[in-house]
């Protein structure tokens, strides 16, 4: 069990608390700080922390139903986190039970739906996918850090964004804790959506050109031979004719 302390970011008191509390085996003050710092802003990893101890004390204490459903909110932030090794079935069987619960869904997500650019800014819609009910606002971080003012989450949410800056979109909790997030990197001023290209140009298809000059002499050469037959014809044809002179000195014999 201390191999938990490896896996809380300080920053949060109340989730320090509950870690500290965790380590002396204190389950109850577990569960209520752990509880206490979800109803604080945090980062994501805070947030997966927060979840996972609260499930861990629920566990430890008995509460099988609110074990599973917290590991459930830990795993739809993450669909990769995970709980110490070593621990016993009575941690583990809820465990897997709330991994099993996501299957074939997505519990938690943002994508892009469309995008336009201009010249200093691009319009990008988010889709958003929430089954576990946790996202409440959307926002966007720039390279400061701090977040842009949070609007309503809906399944399609648009936001106006900087286009020569990275920019990574924030889903909240309704303690704006951050329960997804969505990195979009820095774009040039053009006009065309990545998700709808313009078609590719034609492959340039390159002809062997060595054999042309023989072709071309080759041609050139049949049209003299065509062009010379034809004047020898019309020359002849067109010559006046010759006269013929008979001798007629010719003696026969008897």
């Amino acid at each position: 069990m201390l191999m938990l302390v490896a896996l809380v970011i300080a920053g949060v008191p109340d989730l320090e608390a509950a870690q500290k509390a965790y380590v002396d085996v204190d389950y109850a003050r577990c569960r209520e700080k752990s509880q206490q710092a979800l109803l604080e802003p945090g980062a994501l990893k805070e947030r997966v922390d927060a979840w996972r101890l609260l499930g861990m004390c629920s566990a430890a204490i008995g509460e099988a139903d609110d074990a599973r459903d917290a590991f459930r909110m830990m795993i739809a932030i993450d669909r990769d986190a995970k709980l110490p090794e070593g621990l016993s079935p009575r941690f583990t069987s809820s465990y897997r039970e709330a991994k099993g619960s996501w299957v074939g869904t997505t519990p938690l997500g943002l994508s892009i739906a469309s995008e336009q650019t201009d010249k200093n800014s691009r319009t990008v819609r988010i889709k958003v996918d929430d089954d576990a009910g946790l996202a409440a606002k959307i926002a966007w971080r720039g390279p400061s850090g701090s977040l842009s003012s949070p609007v309503k989450k809906a399944d399609v949410v648009e936001l106006e964004l900087p286009i020569s800056v990275d920019i990574v979109v924030v889903a909240l909790d309704k303690a704006a804790g951050e329960v997804a997030l969505l990195s979009l990197p820095a774009r040039g001023a053009d006009t065309s959506s990545p998700l709808d290209p313009r078609p590719a140009a034609p492959p340039v298809v390159e002809e062997d050109l060595g054999s042309l000059p023989f072709i071309i002499a080759g041609g050139v050469l049949g049209a003299v031979v065509v062009v010379g037959a034809v004047v020898g014809v019309a020359v002849v044809l067109l010559s006046p004719p010759q006269s013929v002179n008979l001798k007629t000195d010719v003696v026969f014999a008897d």
